[in-house]
Formats: structure tokens, sequence, C-alpha cells
């Protein structure tokens, strides 16, 4: 396929399609463990209503893509652990399913083991002029001691495009653009009554480049992720303050002192820490980038010319090996762009390369036998599901959490060390 994606002709898009297909069946005999001596299975050869129809055409008829277009059918919320391989020494567990959350993007414990969930119910979009935004952070609680939550709450609703949560002192913070809110729960009703808007100027303009990951680090501050919108942030209660650029910045802010200032990165999203205090983050096709020099002491200098101050870990041309078929809206979009020069054949968004990329979770990376760049990706889906909707648990096997229990230098981190989103 690499050879034929560098040659110009005029069947390229037809040829990338017989070798995707020939892919999918080598995905098939991988999820079956092998074939039998019968060989390939024939209903795997017979014609589909993919074959019979040219993806790479600029417009096909209402009737052809209602027959080509039919979505892959569901997996139930029981089923769909079942659908991911993970990484050797890993195990994922269900946290939460509809209905007690909804289209959850980011989350955070608090010092109760409660959980605050961001959920993005309104994106793409704006709210049309008079009403409020569809963003909500969702309370996660147990009411019985089994480590379960089973009971869930609208703690604050009305945030656009919520997507970072960051606890403390019983409460979040949380950021909507173009705020950073801190909301908490004061008389024990699970909902919100203090809500005070802490920050305000990020960028709006791009919904796939919103205000993001609101992380812990070691120094004691709160770190988040600018993404490409950028903004001049101002205290909320300080309107005519001299605002803070982060245009091609990340930040972190102080929750005693209100301090705020920018940080080197401006990645799209992500945003974590490993034991070291490095920072790591990832955009929609470079899943792991790593923030090197420091913006406290470039700003010295503002005349010293540096390329970047970012290294790229991983590379933007990540491969992405899929073991779940290939969504028949992808293929038709795919094999268009390609046969229309809308995008080269080895771009992100045609090939098989990673694409939305959206978040990290640095673990122990020294006492577990695996490379960081494959925690970075540490599951992946076997068919594809509908469970948009559900949060995953993702840590130790337990195995490797006793091996760990067993050096007194690893009981800094907790046996669970992440949460996953099916990104689907």
């Amino acid at each position: 396929m690499t050879i034929h994606r560098e040659r110009q002709f005029t069947e390229k898009a037809q040829v990338l399609d017989y070798f995707q297909k020939s892919r999918d069946i080598l995905f098939k005999i991988r999820q079956a463990g092998g074939l039998t001596s019968t060989g390939v299975p024939a209903f795997w050869l017979e014609h589909s209503p993919a074959d019979a129809l040219d993806a790479s055409q600029r417009s096909h008829s209402d009737q052809e893509l209602m027959q080509f277009l039919q979505s892959l059918p569901p997996v139930a919320p029981t089923d769909a652990l079942e659908t991911f391989e993970t990484v050797d020494g890993f195990r994922m567990q269900f946290v939460a399913r509809e209905p007690l959350v909804q289209s959850p993007v980011a989350a955070a414990f608090d010092a109760d083991g409660n959980l605050y969930v961001a959920e993005m119910r309104d994106y793409a979009y704006k709210p049309k002029p008079g009403r409020k935004p569809l963003g909500t952070v969702r309370l996660l609680r147990g009411s019985n001691g089994d480590g379960r939550f089973d009971q869930s709450t609208i703690f604050a609703d009305g945030l656009l495009w919520c997507a970072g949560i960051a606890a403390w002192e019983g409460g979040v913070f949380v950021s909507a653009p173009p705020d950073i809110w801190y909301l908490k729960d004061t008389n024990g009703d699970g909902q919100a009554d203090e809500r005070k808007k802490v920050y305000t100027g990020f960028g709006t303009q791009n919904q796939q480049a919103m205000v993001n990951n609101l992380t812990w680090a070691l120094d004691h501050m709160i770190y988040g992720a600018a993404a490409g919108n950028g903004g001049i942030i101002h205290p909320a209660d300080a309107p005519l303050a001299s605002g803070v650029p982060v245009e091609h910045n990340d930040f972190r802010f102080d929750p005693v002192t209100g301090g705020f200032e920018p940080i080197s990165g401006s990645e799209q999203f992500g945003n974590t820490f490993d034991d070291w205090g490095n920072r790591f983050t990832c955009d929609e096709s470079h899943p792991l980038s790593h923030p090197v020099l420091p913006w406290c002491e470039l700003a010295r200098n503002p005349y010293l010319l540096i390329p970047s101050v970012v290294q790229d870990i991983a590379g933007s041309s990540v491969l992405v090996f899929r073991i779940s078929p290939v969504e028949h809206w992808h293929q038709i979009r795919s094999s268009r762009r390609i046969a229309h020069s809308v995008r080269t054949p080895s771009s992100a968004g045609v090939t098989r390369l990673l694409m939305l990329a959206r978040a990290l979770q640095s673990i122990a990376v020294a006492r577990i036998p695996v490379s960081f760049t494959e925690m970075s990706s540490a599951a992946t889906p076997k068919t594809t599901s509908s469970i948009d909707g559900s949060w995953f648990r993702m840590g130790l096997s337990s195995k490797q959490s006793a091996a760990r229990t067993s050096n007194p230098r690893s009981l800094s981190v907790p046996p669970t060390t992440g949460f996953v989103r099916s990104i689907l």
C-alpha cells in the first residue's frame, strides 16, 4: 500500500480500496484466532454493498448511499469490554455508563472518592442566541460502600465545551471557554450552589481547540492546555487588569494565590506528568509530545530564535493497525479525498494514520515492562462499538499491582492509574 500511495495513476483509489479490503480480511482472521483447514470462509469474500460502489466518485445517488452507509451494529455495554485488547499487565473495568453519564470527556476524583465528570453535550456547537450552553458537570457517588457508583446528579450546567476538571478544597475547577470556574456544593445536595468565575478570556473560535485538561502537578499548581484558540486571560473579578496572552502557549495557575502564567506547550489536547515532573501533551495526529524548554526562561530573551520548544516524541505519521472494521463513511471519505486531490494518500484522515489523539495518562513507566509510547494508547477496541457514553477504568492487573505494592518506592502511585474514553 505504501508503494501505491506514492504512485499517481487513474485507478489509485480503487487499488487502495482493494488492499484495504484484503487487510480487513486479515483482521478477521486475527479476530478468529486463525483459519481452519477449509481456508477463508466464503461469506468473507462474497460481494457486499461496499464492493458494488465506487467510493472514489464525487457524488452518489441517495439509494447508493443508503445501502453503502449502513451503520455497524452497536455493542451492548455489558459486552463492550470484550471488544478491547490491552497491553499485557493491564485490565479495564467499567466505571459508569448511561444513564449515569452522557458524553463524558474528562473526569477527576475528589478527596472522598467522588467522581466529577465533564459532559460535552454541546460539541461541536454554540448555543443559539438567548439559550445557555448544554455542557454539564456530573457528580457520581456510591451509596453502599461496594466501590461502584450508583448515584448521579447534575452538579452544574450551562457550561460551553466543558473539557477540564481539577478537584480542590471540596469543589472543582472547570474549564468552559471563555472561562475557568470554581464550583462547590456547600449544602450536600449534590449541586453546585457556589459558582465563581475565576478567569476569563479563552478563545472560542474553534470547537476543536478549546481550553482543556486541567491537571495537578508536583509544584501544587494546576496546568491546562490552551490549545489553538489561545486568548488573553484576565481575572474574572478584574476585567481591566493587564491580560496574560496564551497564544501558542499553555498555562498554569495557583489556586491559593490566583497567580496565572503561560507555559511552553500549545498542543491541542492532553496534559500529564511523569514521576519526575516531565510534562507530556498531544494533538490529533501527534500522540506524544514533550515541552522541553520552559517559557519563563525563554521570555528573558525575546530575540532568541528557537524552532520549537516541544519535542515530537512519537512523530506525526503514526500508523494505526486497527482491529475493528473500517466504517463505510470513512472509506468513502478517504477515497474521495484521494481521488479529488483534497489530501495526499499519506496524510492523516485518509490512510490508517493516527487521527484524533485526545488524551494521555502517565504511569510509573520505570516499573512496568512496556514502553511509554505503548501506554499512550494501551487499549484498542476490536470492534466498532456504540459505547460513547461510557467511562472505563484502566489499571494494572492484580499481578502487576502486587509487584508494585511489594516495592516501597511504588506506593506513591495508586494501583488504578487512569481513565480512558472510547473514541470511535
